[in-house]
C-alpha cells in the first residue's frame, strides 16, 4: 500500500473523515465500551484517588494506542505523519474536536470522571432490572385472585354460551354445534321476515277494505 501524506489543509479533510468515521464505527466502539464496562466498577466519586487506578488508566491508553495504530496502518499513515496533522487540526474546528478527543485519553482527571459516569449507568440499568423482576415476581401472587372485573366478564361468558341473547355469537367447542347454531339463527331470521310481510300484506288488505267501504257510503250520499 502506498504511503499517504496528510500534510497539507485541503488533504487532512478525508484523513479526519476516516477518523470520524472510525470514532463511530462498532471497531472503536465495542472495544471501549467493554473496557469500561469491566473496570468501571472500581471507581468511585470520592476524591481520593485509589493506587489501582494507575494501572487501569495505563491499560486504557495502551487500548486506544493500538486501536488508532491499527487504522494508521491500514491507511499506510505512519505515527509521524498523523501527529503532523494533529498539529495543523486548530485550523479545522471539526479536525480540533477529533484531536481533543484522542487526546483526552492521556488526562487522568477525565477518565476518572468517564469512569465514574459509567459505573453509575450501569448501576441505575441493574436497579431498573431488579425493579422489573420485583414486579414480575408479584404478579402471580396477585393474579391468584381474579378481579372483580374478570368474574363479570366470566359469567356474562357462561351466560352467552348458556343461551345467546339475540345478537351476540356464543363461543363453540364443536365445528358442528356452531353449524347448527348459525342455521338456527337463519330460520329465525327467515320467519320473522316472513311474519312482517304478512303483517304488511295484512295491513294493506285491511286498508284497501277501508277506502273501498269508504267509497261506498260516499256513492250512497
Amino acid at each position: 500500500m502506498s504511503t499517504a501524506k496528510p500534510e497539507e489543509e485541503g488533504e487532512n479533510d478525508w484523513f479526519f473523515d476516516i477518523i470520524i468515521n472510525f470514532l463511530r464505527s462498532p471497531r472503536w466502539k465495542t472495544p471501549i465500551m467493554s473496557f469500561l464496562d469491566e473496570y468501571c466498577i472500581v471507581f468511585d466519586n470520592e476524591e481520593e484517588n485509589k493506587l489501582e487506578y494507575t494501572p487501569i488508566h495505563t491499560k486504557f491508553k495502551n487500548l486506544v494506542e493500538e486501536l488508532i495504530g491499527c487504522l494508521l496502518a491500514e491507511l499506510g499513515v505512519t505515527q509521524e505523519q498523523f501527529l503532523a496533522a494533529c498539529d495543523k487540526a486548530n485550523k479545522n474546528p471539526v479536525h480540533k474536536k477529533i484531536v481533543d478527543q484522542i487526546v483526552a485519553v492521556e488526562n487522568f482527571v477525565a477518565f476518572k470522571k468517564l469512569m465514574c459516569r459509567r459505573n453509575a449507568e450501569l448501576n441505575r440499568q441493574a436497579m431498573m432490572m431488579l425493579e422489573e423482576q420485583a414486579k414480575k415476581d408479584k404478579e402471580p401472587a396477585d393474579a391468584k385472585e381474579p378481579k372483580e372485573d374478570e368474574k363479570e366478564e366470566s359469567q356474562k361468558k357462561e351466560e352467552v354460551n348458556e343461551g345467546a341473547p339475540k345478537g351476540k355469537v356464543p363461543t363453540f367447542q364443536d365445528e358442528e354445534m356452531k353449524q347448527a347454531w348459525e342455521l338456527a339463527q337463519k330460520l329465525e331470521r327467515e320467519e320473522e321476515l316472513a311474519l312482517m310481510k304478512k303483517a304488511i300484506e295484512e295491513s294493506k288488505r285491511l286498508e284497501e277494505e277501508q277506502k273501498k267501504k269508504q267509497q261506498e257510503e260516499d256513492d250512497e250520499e
